[in-house]
């Protein structure tokens, strides 16, 4: 999987359980839904060929990655998933 199919995938996963989301920069306390969705349109517009930049899509993956499995309520993804999605994570 490319790391543009996995963005695309968190984005429709969220976008089905999140009807009409909008994207938000900043946002304090919960829920996080509007916050992770403006993060992953960031990312997408990452240049990951340059180091730094793949750098920060790495820890920005960790963070939605993380946020998403502790909406655990949600069932849009277990820890198996995360695991096998980015098994072979390819940058391109």
């Amino acid at each position: 999987m490319t790391h543009t199919e996995l963005v695309d995938l968190y984005l429709a996963r969220i976008e089905a359980y999140h009807p009409g989301i909008q994207p938000i920069q900043y946002i304090d306390g919960f829920p996080c839904w509007p916050h992770l969705y403006w993060m992953l349109k960031q990312m997408k517009t990452m240049k990951v060929n340059i180091d730094v930049e793949r750098e920060k899509f790495n820890r920005w993956l960790g963070f939605v990655q993380g946020a998403l499995w502790w909406s655990a309520g949600s069932n849009l993804f277990t820890i198996e998933d995360f695991r096998n999605q980015t098994r072979d994570l390819t940058y391109s």
